[in-house]
């Protein structure tokens, strides 16, 4: 449900019912599993400080960046050209941050597609997008408060 308790996705659960015992052999893999590596992976996220040069001042609690990465368009030269991703999480939900330069003065936008939403606006050479399966409110508090430190 979204702040205004309208329904923006649904979810609905099946109940199976087997009838009898499956035998243990049943369910034993199909292939060969002896040259297999497994590797486990102890926490979805590690923690770990990411550094970038830009910043929220109102970040939900317990919302903090995971991951950041700059993407240069291809063929360009021109420093400073590409795209900064920055993923916010609090374990559960996660918010990707895109800013890019923008010589535009667009004005502020929204877009919602099912549960996920996001918000942009534009300010001081940059556009800034915030995109995530959290409520609207939560993309346009982040991206209104993202600044260059």
């Amino acid at each position: 449900m979204n702040v205004d308790g309208q329904l923006i996705e649904e979810v609905k659960f099946a109940d199976i019912t087997i009838g009898d015992n499956i035998a243990a052999d049943s369910l034993k893999p199909s292939v060969d599993l002896t040259d297999f590596t497994w590797y486990k992976e102890s926490a979805r996220y590690q923690v770990t400080a990411v550094e970038t040069g830009w910043i929220s001042d109102d970040l939900p609690a317990g919302f903090r960046a995971i991951s950041s990465k700059t993407e240069t368009a291809t063929g360009s030269s021109e420093p400073g050209a590409g795209t900064m991703h920055i993923v916010y999480s609090d374990g559960v939900a996660t918010v990707s941050v895109f800013i890019e330069s923008s010589a535009s003065e667009d004005k502020p936008g929204w877009a919602i597609l099912g549960a996920s939403n996001s918000y942009s606006r534009v300010g001081d050479g940059f556009r800034v997008t915030a995109v995530g399966e959290v409520p609207g409110i939560t993309v346009q508090r982040i991206a209104t408060s993202m600044r260059k430190r």
